[in-house]
Order: structure tokens, then C-alpha cells, then sequence
């Protein structure tokens, strides 16, 4: 569940990176290094072929999940042979939108498994006027399920060139912009309070979540690009004002930056609108090298997980999971387009790309293949997924699927 708490309850180093070696049989050797513990070993890097059937294998993945009330698989246990009870609508919502990230990447034929879930999104809309929420009336709608369903739905008209959710998407904007407070925070979401003639949302003023606010921030963004001159970069830029200088410190944030895929993408949403400036080009900057020494302890637990390579990877090597890595790798991503333009970022362009694609090299390794998974009760379950603990969660899929999506266009770059 993602994190929220109520109101009222060292920098490190920049990893330097460098590609070294050779093209050997379509694969890349990239050497991380790093100032505080010495030299990483080589990251082998596959080729974008395998990158694209890690992509399509998890997308197969999730087609295969589709229930017929167009919810997913959510979390199994391969050992048990059990399927876990529960859903959350915040993840429906972001598998739902990386499949459609990954049809507007090229693959159109996801379009239509991304449909499906849609059928889901469809059946629990709640609208007053012209707000419209994803969500369940008798419940709290979360701002984050409704920020990611329009990342979603902005991917699907990239992909398609399909306008016919247009005005969905600005009455969901306009829903969000009820949580926008005046400092540019984001409260929680809303709670749907019914009355004889209809009702109407009220803000759940006072809680906020950890998360939702970046999902909110790159939601504000996307609809900026795609509807401009309609103030929904005011919307953005305020956000992002909140998360450089204020969230941190308001969510009681262990290790600034917060770890957040999502303010990742948002802020390579402002890119298109001009040059990152004061506080917001400095907290990009703080977030590569978050992510640059996350990536770092990961190659480390890989170099543990597979030694020699002269024997099969040992599972019994602690490691992140997918999702968590995944969102690792989205982060990178982003944060690799921005530092390709933005000339505040530009020094940090080649040590961005060569974190990035290393980190999709390994969500490639950790994927698992028709072999590996045949070892299982169901393969059909265990094929194309990322486990931890033998457990697979719809977002483990998600979030690693969009990395390694993402990656595919650094491996040819300089």
C-alpha cells in the first residue's frame, strides 16, 4: 500500500560512470565505479532484443492476469500455490497506465490488453459535475488512482492519436486540483459524500501520502503537454515548487530526496516548457544521486546473486524487488532525458546513461524465463515476472516492465 501519514502525527557522492570495453556477440560491458567502496564488476548489458522480449514477456504477463472484471492478477506465492485476496485501485490504475506507456513505446499491440483493464477504470468512475474521480463512492478515493489514470490515458493518445477521453482527462485534472493546496502540497484525495442530488467530493483535508503527490505532479504535466495554454502547467509548476523545497521536510523524509519515480517523470514533463532553474534544477540534481547510489547497492546484491556466473544465480541473495527496482530504473530514465537537454544536468548525461542501462541489464536477468519458470506449479504465472521471497505483486511487473521499456532508447546513445 503506498505510504501516507497525517499532518499533524549526505548527499553522496555522484556515482561516475564509464562504458568500457567492446561489442562481443551484441552485448555491451559497462564498469560502474564508485568513489566510496571501489570498483563494481562489469554490468553485461543485453542487447535491445532482449530488451524488447523482457518488455513483451511481462506484457504477456499481465494479459494473462486480466480477470473478467478487468482486474489483474494481485499477488501470488509460488511456493504455496495461492493467489493472495485484495486489490487496490492506485495499482490497477498504475499497471494500467505501463501498459499503455508501453503501447505509445511502439508495441500497439498492448494496446488492447491495457483495454481490458480499462474495463475496470470504466466501471468505477464517480463524477459530479464535471469532476470526475477513479475510484469507489463508498470509499476514500485516493488522489494517486486518478493521477495514474491519467497518465494512462494520456499514453493512449499518444499511442493511438485517439482523442476521445479528452474531456475525461481535463475533468479528472479538475478533480485533482481540489487536493492542490495553496503551498502546492497535495492532500490525499477526496471522500465522496452522498446527498439526494447526487453528491459531491469534499477534500481529505489534513493527510497526505508520500507518493501521490509526485503521481499528481507528472498527471499535471502530461495534461500540460498535451493541452497547452489550458493552465495546467500553473498547476505543475507549483507542485513541483512543493516537492524541491517542501515535502521532504513535511513527510519527515529519513534521507532526502524522497526515492520518487514519479517526480522523476513530472520534472521531465517541465523540460518541454524551458530550462530547470533554482530549487528545482537542485533537487534534480540531489535525485540523480539518489538514484545514482541506490543503483549502486543493487549492482552489488547482483554481483553477490550470480558470482562467477559459472553456476546458476543465487536466489537466496537478498534483493530488491521488482517493483522497487523497477521504480529505480523508471527514475533513471527520466532523469537520463532530462540530463540530456537541460544544461544545468548535462554534466551528469553519461554517468545517467550508463546507470541506466545497467540497471535494466539486471531486471532483464531477473526476469523469468519459460525454463526457469518451468520448475514451478504454474509456469504460466511464474513466466515473465520478478519474485521476491517467491511472491510476484501486478506492480512488480509494472514498474520493472516500464524501466526496461525506457532503457531501450540509452543503449545506442554516446
Amino acid at each position: 500500500m503506498p505510504g501516507f501519514r497525517s499532518l499533524d502525527s549526505s548527499v553522496k557522492a555522484i556515482i561516475a560512470a564509464a562504458t568500457v570495453g567492446a561489442v562481443l556477440a551484441g552485448t555491451v560491458t559497462a564498469l560502474v565505479v564508485s568513489r566510496d567502496a571501489g570498483p563494481l564488476p562489469p554490468c553485461d548489458l543485453p542487447s535491445q532484443s532482449e530488451l524488447d522480449s523482457t518488455v513483451a514477456a511481462a506484457a504477456a504477463w499481465l494479459e494473462r492476469s486480466l480477470q473478467s472484471d478487468g482486474t489483474y492478477w494481485y499477488e501470488y506465492d509460488r511456493v504455496a500455490d495461492e493467489f493472495a485476496p485484495g486489490y487496490h485501485d492506485v495499482r490497477h490504475g498504475g499497471v494500467t497506465m505501463s501498459l499503455y506507456q508501453v503501447a505509445a513505446g511502439g508495441y500497439l499491440d498492448v494496446t488492447s490488453i491495457a483495454d481490458q483493464g480499462r474495463e475496470y477504470i470504466n466501471d468505477n468512475l464517480v463524477t459530479d459535475g464535471d469532476l470526475v474521480a477513479f475510484g469507489q463512492p463508498h470509499l476514500e478515493l485516493h488522489l494517486g488512482s486518478t493521477a495514474l489514470t491519467i497518465a494512462g490515458l494520456v499514453h493512449r493518445r499518444i499511442a493511438t492519436g485517439d482523442t476521445g477521453d479528452d474531456e475525461l482527462l481535463r475533468g479528472m485534472g479538475r478533480w485533482m486540483q481540489l487536493a492542490l493546496r495553496d503551498d502546492g502540497g497535495m492532500w490525499f484525495g477526496a471522500r465522496y459524500q452522498g446527498n439526494a442530488a447526487g453528491g459531491f467530493f469534499e477534500p481529505t483535508i489534513g493527510k497526505t501520502s508520500t507518493f501521490y503527490t509526485g503521481e499528481a505532479f507528472w498527471a499535471f504535466g502530461l495534461l500540460a503537454n498535451q493541452f497547452p495554454d489550458e493552465g495546467w502547467d500553473d498547476s505543475a509548476r507549483a507542485v513541483a515548487n512543493y516537492i524541491a523545497t517542501k515535502r521532504d521536510i513535511e513527510e519527515e523524509i529519513d534521507n532526502p530526496p524522497l526515492a520518487d519515480q514519479w517526480s522523476a517523470y513530472g520534472f521531465a514533463e517541465m523540460r518541454e516548457w524551458g530550462d530547470l532553474e533554482g530549487d528545482e534544477l537542485a533537487y534534480v540534481r540531489s535525485l540523480i544521486d539518489q538514484y545514482g547510489g541506490r543503483l549502486e547497492r543493487e549492482l552489488r546484491r547482483e554481483a553477490k546473486r550470480v558470482g562467477d556466473g559459472s553456476s546458476e544465480p543465487d536466489e537466496s541473495e537478498r534483493q530488491a524487488r521488482g517493483a522497487a527496482f523497477g521504480t529505480t530504473v523508471e527514475a533513471l530514465a527520466s532523469l537520463w532525458r532530462l540530463s540530456a537537454t537541460d544544461p544545468g544536468l548535462t554534466d551528469l548525461n553519461a554517468a545517467v546513461r550508463d546507470d541506466l542501462v545497467c540497471g535494466a541489464a539486471i531486471l532483464a536477468a531477473r526476469q523469468y524465463n519459460p525454463d526457469r519458470a518451468d520448475r514451478w506449479p504454474r509456469p504460466d504465472v511464474v513466466e515473465g515476472a520478478w519474485f521476491l521471497d517467491d511472491v510476484t505483486r501486478m506492480d512488480d511487473q509494472q514498474h520493472a516492465m516500464s524501466g526496461v521499456l525506457l532503457a531501450i532508447d540509452a543503449l545506442d546513445a554516446p
